[in-house]
């Protein structure tokens, strides 16, 4: 430490303080009295600073281009600072002798011996030791900042040509040596900047480029460039259910659907808690993503589901469900339509949950749902048959091929990892703030902040599950209620047929008819008098063997009008059903509405009659509920027409042994 880098306050004494010269009155351990012209100034020792404060005549001490000390020594290698305790070592022994009385040069000259250098040397290094102390004694060379070798106005060029490149197809190093070349000529003329060589150029940029992916993935590189520049900021809620992220990304699988036998892709949507990570709600959609869907992971979200693990004799009963429920205050949403549709929006302002749009283009935003879709690919996806991999790049030969999974086995696959893994093990991005050091599981926080925050918002009635479906306003005529061409019927309505409602605005003297887009097999009635819901079913019901989704029957009713023929609904179901359990689908919409008829498991309203049950232990893959009777079917028929024509022949041989003139043809 210099002389300049301590100022001396003394009674009595003058600094330069706040612009001025004043005189020290008094001095205590945490004060200092100031005096200067008639006035007075008690300043307490922690504002004094010694780059505004400075004793009389002195000037102030300009360290700002002077190295840390602490800096220096952390650069040196441990050879190189072990010489250097060993130097300090004795020339502070030689100097404290010399204080004693002792003789100089016999004691530097035994120190030269010691350290493997002259006495000449080492008496200079004695005289910077006595100046500088410790800091005079490091070896410049091996401590600093290296300098640049290029010109700086050719790296600025080469950072200008790659964030240009952000946004484009992934360039070439001599692309952007190119670039950076022409934006100089342009900038200063041809040969006023030197250019370095090709390999230099090449080594400067991949400086340069490190984290920004420019020479690698675009998509990569796009997502770094998005993310904020300055410090991330985060959401951070005090209660499980405060924020609950919601998202769609299409999974890295293969899928079967089990109507046309062909490969589908699926998506899956989820919902995740912010505070403890658990996913209280999830739909793998075949396909696309529809806003019923997102409506079906929030009415999960908000229902305490049933543990199918209750069913064993082992007292499973007591074990909660699978994941936690309970009515979010916010989601956080994407802006697709799905999300922001009016169908998503009516059930949030209902239940009073906030919805927040998420900054496009920012994938930090949702950074903690884009963490979990990465662990269900490396934990669980790329572990199953049909794992075709993140990307074109990495998809294997031939992986249509191995085994595969129906669309519903592969949620039921899903939701078994959350809950048995995900759910239980310990989260890293998981801390409780007494227990700073432990970890804990997405399950286990759940359950600490439930306990600590004393608060859990539940749906207030079961009811309430009826505003996750589509309204239709309609009139109740006579022979009952109309909604796209299907007729409804039921004794709720009886006291209300040929009635005007007492709604206003848009639908006024209507009827509000709630409906499962995926199953339209009936329409649901709340009663403005008991306020209960009813069903009414649909006049052709019946005749349907399993859900039928308005997509479809609206397709159904499109291929019948085409032609020249009346259209008669119940005959056009029937063969629409048909076609698809004999595997008779022909064109890309009549194969993707099969898919989404095939893959849908169940309704988001239970049906008011008996639906079929799964099988037990599977032995094969195979479709749920109604779907399972379609293929079962399509067997039978096969098997029907392999002994017709068994028979046709054992008959055409019976009256004729000899078999002349019979040939099949395939």
């Amino acid at each position: 430490m210099g002389s300049d880098d301590a100022v001396v306050v003394e009674v009595g004494g003058w600094v330069w303080f706040d612009g001025g010269l004043w005189e020290v009155g008094s001095l205590d351990a945490r004060s200092v009295t100031l005096y200067r012209a008639g006035q007075v100034r008690r300043v307490s020792l922690s504002m004094l600073d010694a780059g505004t404060l400075r004793s009389e005549g002195a000037e102030v001490a300009d360290g700002g281009s002077d190295p840390m000390l602490g800096v220096e020594l952390a650069q040196l290698s441990k050879e190189s600072r072990a010489r250097l305790e060993l130097e300090v070592e004795v020339l502070a022994g030689i100097s404290s002798a010399v204080s004693q009385g002792a003789s100089q040069q016999p004691l530097l000259v035994e120190g030269a011996e010691r350290l493997g250098t002259t006495a000449r040397t080492l008496r200079r290094r004695l005289v910077v030791f006595r100046d500088q102390g410790l800091a005079g004694l490091v070896d410049s060379r091996s401590t600093g900042q290296r300098s640049a070798k290029v010109d700086r106005r050719w790296v600025s060029a080469c950072q200008r040509a790659m964030r240009e490149a952000t946004f484009e197809s992934t360039p070439s190093k001599k692309r952007i040596l190119m670039q950076a070349k022409a934006l100089l000529e342009d900038s200063y003329g041809v040969g006023v900047v030197p250019i370095p060589t090709y390999q230099t150029g090449c080594r400067w940029i991949e400086r340069l480029a490190k984290g920004k992916y420019t020479f690698g993935s675009a998509k990569n590189r796009r997502s770094v460039a998005e993310r904020p520049q300055g410090f991330f900021g985060k959401l951070r809620p005090d209660a499980p259910g405060e924020v609950v992220m919601l998202d769609t990304t299409p999974l890295d699988v293969f899928a079967m659907e089990p109507v046309t036998h062909r490969w589908v892709s699926v998506e899956l949507t989820i919902a995740l808690d912010l505070y403890s990570r658990c996913v209280p709600g999830l739909r793998l959609s075949p396909v696309s993503t529809r806003s019923a869907d997102v409506a079906a992971v929030l009415f999960e979200v908000i229902s305490f589901q049933k543990d199918d693990r209750s069913d064993k004799d082992s007292g499973a009963s007591e074990q909660p469900a699978w994941a936690p429920s309970c009515v979010p205050q916010t989601i956080v949403v994407d802006h697709g339509k799905q999300y922001l549709s009016a169908h998503v929006l009516g059930a949030c302002g209902r239940l009073g949950i906030n919805v927040q749009p998420a900054i496009p283009g920012k994938p930090t935003d949702k950074a903690a749902v884009e963490r979990f879709f990465r662990s269900l690919r490396e934990s669980l996806l790329e572990n199953l048959d049909g794992y075709k991999g993140p990307d074109v790049y990495s998809r294997g030969k031939d992986v249509e091929l191995k085994g595969f999974y129906y669309v519903s086995e592969l949620e039921d696959l899903i939701r078994q990892w959350i809950n048995d893994y995900y759910h239980q093990r310990p989260h890293s991005g998981l801390v409780v703030p007494e227990l700073p050091s432990e970890r804990f599981s997405p399950s286990e926080v759940w359950d600490i902040g439930v306990q600590k925050g004393g608060v859990l918002r539940i749906p207030a009635s079961n009811e309430l599950r009826y505003e996750f479906l589509e309204v239709k306003w309609r009139a109740i005529h006579h022979y009952g209620v109309e909604i796209d061409g299907r007729t409804y019927n039921g004794s709720a309505v009886n006291m209300y047929r040929g009635s005007r409602s007492s709604y206003v605005g848009a639908q006024a003297g209507k009827w509000p008819f709630f409906i499962d887009s995926y199953d339209i097999r009936w329409v649901y009635f709340r009663d403005p008098d008991t306020e209960e819901f009813s069903s009414l079913e649909w006049e052709h019901a019946k005749s349907l063997n399993g859900p039928l989704s308005a997509e479809a029957a609206a397709y159904a009713k499109e291929v019948a009008s085409s032609g020249d023929r009346r259209f008669d609904p119940e005959t056009e179901m029937r063969r629409l059903l048909l076609e698809w359990s004999r595997g008779e689908v022909l064109d890309r919409r009549s194969k993707t509405l099969a898919r989404r008829t095939a893959a849908r498991a169940e309704p988001l309203v239970a049906a008011p009659v008996t639906s079929a049950k799964r099988n037990g232990k599977r032995k094969s893959p195979h479709a749920p509920g109604a779907v399972v009777d379609l293929l079962t079917r399509r067997v039978h028929a096969e098997t029907m027409i392999e002994n017709i024509e068994a028979e046709v022949f054992e008959e055409y041989y019976k009256d004729r042994p000899e078999g002349a003139g019979m040939e099949t043809l395939d």
